[in-house]
């Protein structure tokens, strides 16, 4: 059986847990069609009902060992039909607040559709955004399903959807549209359905016998394949299969270190072969592609256009990006130099293997961080500020003498930012710019000034890449 609506489950109760924890304070909600249909949840839920809100009240939150502090909030309903999970003619669902703690925003005066999840511990009913609880209006194919099971018909379904990835430019943002006329084949041992996708790209078959199917969608040329599901059907329950496709084209390829050897886990970038000097519109929707151990790379979704490959195509490297100097495919320096690649759609392109720049030189950058007085500012966080793009990364604090020890990279420019929190007044002091050799002085900072640090003020014009 798919794992699609366990997994559902699953992400609730794990949210449900973090969110009432006293330290998680957002909320993240992992979905998919497979997963999230009537049939799917109903059958996972700990109580399935409908009803009107009465009554919301808010109520403390036990964190357990005596602690308390937060609130949840407690919703009261009189029911209008009760699936399963619940008796009598009033029910009692908790949530939390709303905002980051996944609670469900329900209103006095409304009827809803509720799934609820029962906490093992208690049996209280538990409901979150994260969930397929919705208003009553919304709640059609959710109210039609619960009928049908609560009149004893239980028949198997098979369901599912095709759907293609789209992304009209380099810009733009992907979407996954459902694809009408789509064959559809579901094969068992001794049977077989075929099936057509409607025009949201969806397929159902009721009444199917239970048992281990084979499902696959014929596609049309120029498609990219989508592979073939296994489905297990229980009697008297549902499955889904969902396939996605797309007719963008890809890149791949092979990076080599300086020294001819596989260059793995180095992050790569796509980028449109022309930025007229306006590279800022895309930067943050990069394409993207990290190679394996064997150094093979491959970019996939990818519009037609003009394209170059870029490794550090920001300038200079964090701490998490690739330790070398910018370089573009084949294997140069310079954005002139480098060689463009056209890609139509569909096209599935393999490219010439090239080869990394030496390595960047890794040094240590020492220093201390005083009072005026010349006392250790104990604990003050270290900030390291990239001259040539707008990034800073926290390097650590100084320890009980006030010194600290950080990294950069030779050749490159920074600015060393220390701040310090006086019994919640905020204190910095002035940065201190540096230009990383192999033998650099230590540092030395003033914590003087109120507030915090200000960052990029001192920043270089962005460098097309």
């Amino acid at each position: 059986m798919k794992t699609g609506s366990r997994w559902c489950i699953f992400a609730f109760v794990i949210m449900l847990l973090a969110c009432f924890s006293g330290s998680a304070r957002a909320c993240t909600c992992t979905f998919s069609f497979a997963g999230s249909q009537p049939c799917q949840v109903y059958w996972g839920a700990g109580a399935v009902f409908t009803g009107l809100v009465t009554n919301v009240s808010t109520i403390p939150l036990d964190l357990g060992d005596g602690r308390s502090g937060y609130q949840q909030r407690l919703v009261r309903f009189d029911l209008d039909e009760a699936f399963h999970g619940v008796k009598g003619r009033t029910a009692e669902v908790i949530t939390g607040m709303g905002g980051g703690d996944c609670g469900y925003d329900f209103k006095e005066g409304e009827r809803y559709f509720v799934y609820a999840y029962k906490d093992p511990k208690d049996n209280t009913l538990h409901v979150g955004i994260c969930g397929r609880t919705r208003t009553l209006a919304m709640a059609t194919a959710d109210l039609e399903y619960a009928r049908r099971v609560a009149k004893g018909n239980s028949d198997a379904i098979l369901y599912g959807i095709v759907l293609r990835y789209t992304r009209d430019s380099y810009l733009a943002y992907g979407e996954r549209k459902g694809m009408e006329g789509i064959s559809v084949i579901a094969e068992s041992k001794d049977k077989r359905f075929n099936l057509v996708t409607d025009g949201e790209g969806r397929f159902q078959l009721d009444g199917v016998p239970a048992g281990t199917y084979r499902v696959r969608a014929e596609l049309p040329e120029g498609m990219s394949k989508a592979a073939e599901q296994p489905v297990v059907i229980a009697p008297g329950r549902c499955a889904a299969a969902e396939f996605l496709t797309t007719s963008l084209g890809s890149i791949k390829g092979k990076l080599f270190d300086s020294g001819g050897e596989p260059a793995p886990q180095i992050a790569l970038t796509l980028l449109p072969a022309k930025t007229d000097g306006k590279e800022e519109q895309w930067r943050g929707r990069e394409i993207s592609a990290r190679t394996d151990q064997e150094g093979l790379y491959s970019f996939t979704q990818i519009p037609s256009g003009q394209y170059v490959i870029a490794v550090n195509f920001e300038g200079q490297p964090g701490t998490h990006d690739p330790p070398y100097p910018r370089s573009y495919y084949p294997g140069v320096k310079s954005l002139a130099g480098a060689k463009i690649i056209d890609i139509t759609e569909g096209q599935e392109l393999e490219v010439e293997s090239f080869n990394l720049p030496p390595r960047l030189k890794e040094r240590t950058i020492e220093g201390v961080v005083e009072w005026p007085d010349g006392r250790p500012a104990v604990g003050a966080n270290i900030t390291l500020e990239y001259t040539e793009r707008q990034w800073m990364e926290t390097n650590g604090s100084a320890d009980h003498e006030g010194r600290f020890s950080i990294k950069g990279f030779e050749g490159f420019r920074y600015l060393v930012h220390a701040d310090y929190d006086d019994n919640g007044k905020p204190m910095h002091a002035e940065p201190v710019e540096l230009f990383v050799t192999n033998d650099n002085l230590p540092l030395r900072l003033i914590i003087t000034r109120p507030g915090r640090s200000t960052y990029f003020r001192s920043r270089q014009n962005r460098r097309a890449p």
